[in-house]
């Protein structure tokens, strides 16, 4: 998992109290991470980019806040997006990838260049952040950074959703109900769309996840 930078001193912000690791934050502290989640989500989802979930950007949007409470400032995406940069080449670690390739998408502590996203969600995926598979495959659907390719978009969602990402069975559906990356079918898309709904995920290789698939066919 990506680190998180240290939190404030006691000097630096009165309301927070020391506890084990993160621990329990403060309620300002918890209020703005919730805060920049929501901002982030909504920011993410009005670019087309389908099933954003609150949950995904919470750690990320904790970081630009707890970032900028230490320069005396309410966001530092900049000094986030360095920290997040030298996690994913040094380190390797997928998900400051993605989170680096959701500063490039959204422009924060940063330029907009989509091409920089992409390439940051593509290394994300190759080390196996199934949230990044999915950003690529939207990419891919969209031409976003990249050249719009079908087939390329229908196997990184499928990655996805192999992975265990519920959401990417909407975005499977949604390629089958246009007839792109596989051949129409709007019973088969139901059917996506459907196991999304119920959180059946059919593509996951556990046991349970094919049980409740058998049932739901």
């Amino acid at each position: 998992r990506v680190s998180l930078p240290n939190m404030p001193k006691k000097e630096e912000n009165a309301s927070y109290q020391p506890t084990r690791g993160m621990g329990a934050m403060s309620a300002k502290t918890e209020q703005m991470g919730q805060e920049a989640s929501s901002d982030l989500s909504a920011q993410l989802s009005a670019t087309g980019m389908g099933g954003v979930k609150l949950k995904e950007f919470a750690a990320m949007g904790l970081a630009a806040w707890l970032f900028g409470a230490r320069t005396k400032r309410k966001w530092g995406f900049d000094e986030a997006l360095s920290h997040w940069e030298r996690e994913g080449k040094q380190k390797g670690d997928p998900e400051a990838a993605r989170y680096v390739g959701l500063c490039y998408q959204l422009g924060h502590g940063c330029i907009k260049d989509e091409k920089q996203a992409f390439n940051w969600y593509l290394r994300g995926a190759m080390h196996g952040d199934v949230l990044s598979a999915r950003f690529v495959g939207s990419m891919y659907e969209r031409g976003e950074g990249c050249e719009v390719d079908d087939e390329e978009a229908m196997s990184w969602f499928q990655r996805a959703a192999e992975g265990g990402d519920i959401e990417a069975l909407r975005s499977i559906g949604s390629m089958i109900d246009q007839g792109r990356g596989a051949p129409y079918d709007h019973n088969e898309a139901r059917r996506h769309f459907r196991a999304a709904a119920m959180g059946i995920n059919f593509y996951a290789r556990d046991e349970k996840s094919r049980i409740a698939a058998l049932k739901l066919s």
